[in-house]
């Protein structure tokens, strides 16, 4: 797992960014930026497209927040968020951007779930679905910077669809979480995520978009890169801070 050090000066609270597998580097630079403007002392925990399963990648995650120490905080976005809180890790507090908790089967989600896969899955190629690019119905308009994702995991994802759950136990998570999320995502739709997160044992429930008075909802992507999000979410590391 390479862990890149995105701030020359160290604070002295560290922030790990858990980019999330199958998003390249550049979709996660507008909040690695506003993180250090913030002063915060920013790592981000990055994944290749190899043979690495679920498992793999959380094992990896805890392993990265415990070098880091105990005052860590965890920002992470979508199933990197998932894996992330999957982890075991027990840090400072966490700040999560549409954390995949929970399975809301619209017909794009299913149809991602019967994919064909190889031995990694290129998220760089277009998906054509009912003659739309479906990663972009799923994600949003205009896509982030996407990569290859590694094929355990994505098969795995895939299962949770299919399943109509995401394994995982919330009840186990140390630390105060802050989850953003907007009516417009359909990947973690708000209605996938409101009973597990209420399994919380310290929530904080930000909703974003229109009913915060912003002037859209944001979908998949825009709640990775949009400003406001990202405002919202250095606010929260903030909070977690004092």
């Amino acid at each position: 797992m390479p862990l890149w050090d995105a701030t020359p000066k160290h604070d002295e609270r560290p922030v790990l960014v858990v980019q999330t597998p199958g998003f390249a580097r550049d979709a996660f630079l507008p909040l690695v930026e506003a993180l250090r403007k913030a002063r915060a002392d920013v790592r981000v925990a990055s994944f290749g497209c190899g043979a690495e399963d679920g498992a793999s990648i959380a094992s990896e995650i805890r392993t990265a927040a415990a070098d880091l120490g105990p005052d860590v905080i965890v920002v992470a976005h979508g199933v990197g968020a998932t894996l992330a809180l999957r982890s075991g890790a027990e840090p400072a507090g966490w700040v999560l951007l549409a954390p995949v908790v929970g399975v809301w089967p619209t017909e794009a989600l299913t149809a991602a779930a019967s994919l064909p896969i190889g031995p990694a899955v290129d998220l760089t190629a277009p998906r054509d679905w009912n003659g739309a690019d479906l990663r972009a119905v799923l994600l949003g308009d205009p896509l982030p910077a996407l990569e290859c994702a590694p094929a355990a995991l994505v098969t795995e994802v895939q299962a949770w669809v299919r399943d109509g759950a995401v394994p995982i136990d919330l009840e186990a998570v140390h630390g105060p979480v802050w989850v953003g999320m907007s009516l417009g995502d359909d990947v973690a739709a708000v209605e996938a995520l409101a009973e597990p997160l209420r399994r919380l044992p310290h929530v904080t429930v930000e909703r974003l978009g229109r009913n915060g008075f912003d002037p859209e909802d944001y979908d998949h992507a825009r709640l990775l890169d949009d400003r406001r999000p990202i405002r919202a979410a250095v606010r929260a590391v903030r909070k977690t801070r004092r």
